[in-house]
């Protein structure tokens, strides 16, 4: 909401507005994240597409619903052990931008602070092995999106993005093992 001086009321607009208009408008399946939907062929196109017997946006959904659920079992049984709770958050992070749909390469930012954040707090190997991965996996992500491979140069049949795909999952997979 936002306040307007003048007249001392406050209405709906500004960040607000701004924000679900954002969200409301990509209908795509993959924004060129080079995620789960990329390396199944889905990247910018709809979210609407099927995938089985569900579209990619249900499944998106469902993949977000179940990191939402397990993420506060996981802190139930963890929350003793602070210095883990970075990662847990991390998880949910990176996992949402991994498997759900209409993501963006920049939404991932937190985690790789999450992971150097929890590497910090007790340093470990693969804690340092985590963090080093993510972060070139960060910079790859963004990087093909905004120089190698824009969404005007964008063609379906490239390699890299399915390569870093595959890597962006194993990445994953790994902050989960790290994590656990």
């Amino acid at each position: 909401f936002v306040w307007d001086r003048p007249s001392h009321k406050m209405y709906e607009g500004g960040v607000t507005i701004n924000f679900i208009k954002s969200i409301q408008s990509y209908g795509l399946a993959s924004q060129n994240t080079y995620n789960l939907w990329t390396l199944l062929g889905y990247n910018f196109l709809s979210q609407e597409l099927p995938l089985g017997p569900l579209t990619c946006h249900t499944w998106g959904t469902l993949f977000i619903i179940t990191f939402v659920v397990l993420t506060p079992v996981a802190f139930c049984i963890y929350h003793r052990d602070t210095t883990r709770l970075p990662l847990l958050a991390a998880l949910l992070v990176s996992g949402t931008v991994c498997f759900a749909t209409k993501m963006m390469p920049r939404y991932l930012y937190p985690a790789v602070i999450l992971i150097i954040y929890a590497y910090a707090l007790r340093p470990t190997v693969r804690r340092f092995l985590c963090a080093v991965n993510f972060t070139i996996c960060f910079f790859l992500l963004t990087f093909s999106d905004y120089v190698i491979y824009p969404q005007w140069v964008y063609t379906a049949d490239l390699i890299w993005p399915r390569i870093v795909s595959v890597y962006f999952i194993f990445c994953v997979g790994m902050l989960t093992y790290v994590t656990f």
